[in-house]
């Protein structure tokens, strides 16, 4: 968890969920390896759950299934997911997932790298910008309330991080009179295509095609460019 993420997500607290009276809130992809959302949210007021699949630090609900989760429908006030949804595949079923677990108004603040080197978790599959979370709240029918990147512009956030991943924020709202499963017919047929893909064994990876690891074709390149435009372009 890298510390523009946690600022960003402060700052959407304060800005819409200061005046709230507190509730529930879940936290996907919430194993905690070097920082979580948990301390943000005021005890007090809010009951945190960190939903993630597999047991480990800050996670309090495990799903086996990262397209349905053993929670039921409209429970949760608040859904917070950071640094998740590029290692999620299929992250167009997650949302929907999203839209399902949250109560008629309830909102979800989804924080995804815009760039940034590699980093298998255990897969890297996507990078999101402005128009992927205009895309998101489309498909699921979720509202879209914000869309940034703090990093285009001069935001008081934590220069390094920001500068090599790029947050893009999105902040959605479940709108009220809309059914909790709006797309389970789509997640149905989607469950069911991916356990065919699973029983075919075509989502291991591919014998003989290698997966370049981690940084080691980017991240040379990327240090001495990162250091160079820093200099030139925002530390005028």
């Amino acid at each position: 968890m890298h510390k523009s993420s946690l600022q960003g997500v402060e700052r959407l607290i304060e800005r819409y969920l200061a005046g709230v009276r507190g509730g529930q809130v879940l936290d996907v992809g919430a194993m905690s390896l070097n920082g979580a959302y948990r301390p943000l949210f005021d005890p007090a007021r809010w009951s945190y759950f960190g939903l993630d699949l597999k047991a480990g630090p800050n996670v309090d609900i495990v799903a086996t299934d990262p397209y349905s989760w053993p929670i039921e429908a409209e429970r949760f006030d608040v859904v917070v997911s950071g640094q998740a949804f590029e290692h999620i595949e299929f992250f167009w079923l997650t949302i929907l997932e999203v839209r399902r677990v949250l109560k008629p108004r309830g909102m979800a603040f989804i924080v995804a790298p815009s760039r940034g080197p590699q980093h298998r978790a255990p897969v890297d599959c996507w990078r999101f910008y402005p128009d992927s979370h205009v895309a998101l709240a489309k498909w699921s029918g979720l509202e879209l309330l914000e869309v940034n990147n703090p990093w285009l512009r001069n935001d008081e956030v934590d220069f390094d991080s920001m500068w090599e991943w790029g947050d893009c924020i999105g902040v959605f709202r479940r709108p009220e009179g809309q059914q909790a499963d709006l797309g389970g017919s789509v997640q149905a047929a989607a469950a069911a295509h991916i356990k065919e893909i699973d029983r075919l064994g075509r989502q291991a990876e591919y014998p003989g095609v290698r997966i370049p690891r981690s940084r080691e074709s980017y991240l040379s390149f990327w240090s001495s460019l990162k250091f160079r435009l820093r200099k030139h372009f925002y530390r005028a």
